[in-house]
Order: structure tokens, then C-alpha cells, then sequence
């Protein structure tokens, strides 16, 4: 058959350009009578000029149309038969700015270190509205742990300047306690030569007390003599004169 009339495809080939979806190729008389001496034949071609109208529709707009109705705010339907290239175009034309917003509300989601659950979040609005909600709160949380670690550096330094003050008490402490060790080791010194010196002092007066007796006793020993002297010689005087006396 294929030799006779040409191949489906050819056909399908041919017959595209008055292809209109939603209504088919169009027919003329000689369409007909081919399809009624063919038999099926004119089924198949309708087929494939439907399949080749879904083919150029999916390689000219396939990628752009996936990767638009990757974004959840975007949801147009899938290429068939029906689907008009005019009207496909106006929806891709349409959806294109709504995905662009779509990615930089993620882009400016991800900036933020916000989250957004597409399945539940579609709406370009709302997704900032989360934005800036979350946002804050981040801002918040980071402002409370700044404020933590403030307060906690500020604990710290109070109490590392507590305990060097604490220090400074107990080296004076220990400074003042030493300082009156030595004093009273100073006073004890003091005290012990002081009794030294008393002791001394009370040794020399003992001994000028014994020297004081002792010129004393021998001033008494040579006024007794002295006395005795003169006794002896007023004796001696008397004698001498007694003897004179006698003499004459």
C-alpha cells in the first residue's frame, strides 16, 4: 500500500500544516475517498499527524514548559493533540514572570537561611510574607544570644575581676600577717635584749655594789689601822714620857 499511496508518515508529513487541535486534519473529497478505498489507512494518519503535532510542540516547547511547571506557583497542563501552539504560547508567556518571582522569593528565602515547603507554600506573597517572619525571628533568636554571651562575658570579667581582687585581699593578708610575724618577732627581739641589757645592767651595779663594799671594807680596815696607829704611838708618847719623868 505504502508504495502505491506513500507511507503514513508521509502522509502525516503533508497533512500537518492544516492540522487544527481539538478538530484534526482537514479533509478534502479526495481525503475521503482515500480513506474509504484504504480502509483503516486514513485512521493511521490521523494518528500520526496527531503524534507528529505532540512531537514538535514537546521539542520547541518541552524544556521551557518543564522547567516552568517545576515551579510549584506554575501549572500548565501537559502537550497533547488538543494543545493550541498559541494558546500554549500565551500560557508560557503568562508563567514566565510568575516563575522568575517564584525562584528569587527562594533565592531571597535561601539568602535568609529560611525554609519554604513548596508543597504547602505556592504563593509568591506569602512566601516573603514567611520570609520576613522568619526573618525576625531570626534576627530576635540572634539578638537574645548575643545578649546571652554579652551577659555571660560579663559574668566572666565580674568574676575573674572578683577573684583577682579576692587575690590582692589575700596577698594583702598574707603580706600584713607577715609583716606582723616579723613585728612580733621584732618585739620579741626587742623584749629578750632589753632583759639582756637589764641583766647587765643589774650585773654592773651588783658589781659596783661589791666594788662600793669592798673600797668601803678597805677605807674601815685603814681607818681602824689608822687608829690603831695613833693608839699606839700616843701609847709609845706616853711611855716616853713616863720614862723621862722617871729619869730625872
Amino acid at each position: 500500500m505504502d508504495w502505491l499511496f506513500g507511507s503514513v508518515q508521509d502522509h502525516a508529513e503533508r497533512e500537518y500544516d492544516s492540522y487544527k487541535p481539538g478538530k484534526g486534519r482537514k479533509k478534502d473529497w479526495g481525503d475521503h475517498l482515500g480513506d474509504f478505498l484504504t480502509g483503516n489507512r486514513g485512521a493511521a494518519i490521523d494518528k500520526a499527524v496527531e503524534d507528529l503535532h505532540v512531537e514538535r510542540l514537546t521539542r520547541d516547547k518541552g524544556v521551557v514548559l518543564g522547567e516552568l511547571n517545576a515551579q510549584p506557583n506554575v501549572n500548565i497542563g501537559p502537550i497533547t493533540k488538543d494543545t493550541d501552539k498559541l494558546v500554549l504560547d500565551q500560557q508560557i508567556a503568562v508563567a514566565k514572570p510568575k516563575a522568575q518571582a517564584y525562584k528569587d522569593m527562594m533565592t531571597q528565602a535561601a539568602a535568609a537561611g529560611v525554609t519554604i515547603n513548596t508543597n504547602e507554600i505556592k504563593d509568591v506573597n506569602t512566601g516573603y510574607a514567611l520570609i520576613k517572619s522568619e526573618g525576625e525571628a531570626k534576627a530576635e533568636r540572634e539578638r537574645l544570644k548575643l545578649k546571652g554571651e554579652a551577659a555571660a562575658t560579663l559574668r566572666e570579667s565580674r568574676n575573674f575581676q572578683a577573684g583577682l581582687l579576692k587575690a590582692a585581699n589575700q596577698r594583702d593578708d598574707n603580706r600584713e600577717e607577715r609583716l606582723n610575724i616579723r613585728e612580733d618577732r621584732k618585739d620579741a627581739r626587742q623584749r629578750l635584749e632589753n632583759l639582756e641589757i637589764r641583766k647587765d645592767n643589774m650585773a654592773l651595779r651588783a658589781d659596783e655594789m661589791k666594788f662600793k663594799y669592798a673600797q668601803l671594807a678597805q677605807t674601815e680596815r685603814m681607818n681602824s689601822k689608822d687608829k690603831k696607829d695613833r693608839a699606839m704611838m700616843a701609847l709609845l708618847s706616853g711611855l716616853g714620857n713616863i720614862g723621862a719623868a722617871l729619869t730625872v
